[in-house]
């Protein structure tokens, strides 16, 4: 079967889930699966703690969720609360107190994971379609960090791509066993992710999270990524 054919394949495989809410989604894929599944959130966590709460018996069919959210020493919208966290707290608490095993790539991670403009330029010349694409994207994306975060020096951060590289490519990683919880009352904190780094409560780690990322593999990745789309 050629990559169209498995393209088409793909697409009608999704037409059921269309007219699905995404929780709902979530579970009749579940329920369909024979084997476990991997979620990918990269946003805030709503859909994923309304699952849990509406279908805990599918629970053990996740296999993992990867997520892009949170930080261990740092935030992006309070000095200690990232985005995705912040705007849900709650549902980022039942998430990390689910007991699913969970890999947490936060802003410590992510803003080592820069993209500069020779590497848009490197994507650039690939030569296809997908290449010039990305390209242009970047070149647009790259605008706020130069602007917004100079301490960058030109670089900006893909923070999304990281919860799936992580998966695809652990080794580029660096990543430590932690106890998470988010702060929900806190006056200055709330929705902050509070991580164990020095194992201080001597709790049971609930996440993988991930601390460090060697850059140059991180682009090599996503270049051959690119390279064999049309």
């Amino acid at each position: 079967m050629g990559k169209w054919e498995w393209t088409a394949l793909f697409y009608r495989s999704l037409i059921k889930y269309l007219k699905l809410s995404a929780v709902e989604a979530i579970a009749k894929i579940l329920e369909e699966s024979e084997e476990k599944i991997t979620i990918v959130p990269t946003g805030p966590l709503t859909n994923i703690a309304t699952f849990l709460l509406a279908y805990p018996h599918l629970k053990h069919k996740i296999e993992r969720i990867s997520l892009m959210g949170g930080g261990i020493f740092r935030g992006n919208i309070t000095p200690k609360a990232e985005f995705n966290i912040y705007v849900d707290p709650e549902a980022a608490s039942i998430v990390f107190n689910s007991g699913v095993p969970i890999t947490m790539c936060g802003l410590d991670v992510t803003h080592k994971a820069l993209v500069f403009q020779e590497d848009i330029e490197l994507f650039r010349n690939i030569g296809n379609q997908s290449g010039k694409v990305v390209a242009e994207l970047m070149d647009f994306f790259s605008i706020f960090y130069r602007q917004e975060l100079p301490e960058l020096e030109g670089g900006a951060a893909l923070h999304d791509p990281c919860s799936i590289a992580c998966l695809i490519a652990p080794s580029i990683f660096k990543s430590k066993p932690c106890y998470v919880d988010v702060e929900l009352q806190g006056k200055l904190t709330t929705g902050t992710t509070v991580v164990d780094f020095y194992n201080v409560l001597k709790k049971e780690p609930n996440a993988e999270v991930v601390y460090d990322i060697d850059r140059e593999q991180y682009i090599q990745l996503l270049y051959d990524a690119i390279k064999v789309l049309p």
